[in-house]
């Protein structure tokens, strides 16, 4: 029924709503992710190509990765703990809490990798298949937009189904893969809208960006770069305040919880 729908509208106002309610936390967020993930933008500009990993690389990509990750943890818990009125910043046995987060992040990811490339892979070859590029001849940019297409689309798709595993973990609900694709089933469409931005942005930043790469030339902190990064980390936030609400509100459908529109229906009829 259209009046059970989630709306997406809905759902942006009370994402900004929670980012304008916990103002400082979203913004000690967004600089504790750029502060951990600062070491390995800066050496993103002098890896070499032959060998982009080696052991200094990975080591700094990996304790980037564990920083960022503490800091969601806390954004999670904090924004969570302040829809259901029982302010908290940090969860209970937070160690805990972080290292099943961690786990957890790390199978879904490799789920999706797993799920999404096998799809991708199926539509990359039916792009192929179907329209092939003449022989010798470089791809078309809309061919190549395409083939992108193909590949970001199943990922996307595989980590909005799976997504509610993350905060249900960090909150200590009812949490399971099986459980996470029953609650987004008839809402993936409407929620990878919330991916556009994101990937859009991000897809700019490496068409900019990816000749200066290649030759070597690339300046992490050229006003260009740095614009993408101010744009990149609000429109980040603004997706991850967005699928926080629809979390909650999924979470409160399955539970059998009337939402804000479903109680306002219920008033009007």
């Amino acid at each position: 029924m259209a009046g059970d729908r989630i709306s997406p509208l809905e759902v942006a106002v009370d994402a900004l709503r929670l980012m304008r309610l916990r103002g400082r936390v979203y913004l000690g967020g967004a600089l504790g992710v750029l502060a951990a993930g600062a070491p390995s933008i800066y050496l993103s500009g002098s890896v070499d190509p032959a060998q982009p990993f080696n052991g200094l690389t990975l080591t700094v990509w990996l304790l980037s990765l564990l920083a960022g990750a503490a800091v969601y943890v806390v954004v999670l818990h904090d924004s969570l703990s302040a829809l259901r009125e029982r302010p908290g910043l940090l969860p209970d046995h937070f160690l805990g809490r972080y290292l099943r987060f961690l786990g957890r992040g790390f199978l879904l990811m490799f789920m999706v990798m797993g799920a999404g490339m096998l799809c991708g892979v199926v539509m990359v070859a039916a792009v192929v298949i179907l329209w092939p590029a003449p022989e010798g001849a470089e791809p078309s940019f809309a061919m190549t937009l395409l083939t992108v297409a193909a590949v970001m689309l199943p990922l996307a798709f595989f980590s909005v189904r799976w997504w509610p595993v993350l905060p249900a973990t960090v909150m200590g609900d009812e949490s399971s893969f099986r459980l996470s694709w029953r609650m987004t089933r008839g809402h993936s469409l409407r929620m990878l809208l919330f991916t556009l931005p994101f990937l859009l942005l991000n897809g700019a930043m490496q068409v900019v960006n990816g000749p200066a790469v290649e030759a070597r030339t690339f300046d992490p902190f050229s006003p260009a770069n740095l614009g993408f990064m101010v744009a990149g980390t609000a429109v980040m936030w603004f997706t991850f305040a967005a699928f926080i609400i629809w979390y909650e509100k999924l979470r409160l459908r399955a539970a059998g919880t009337p939402t804000d529109a479903q109680q306002q229906t219920a008033g009007e009829e």
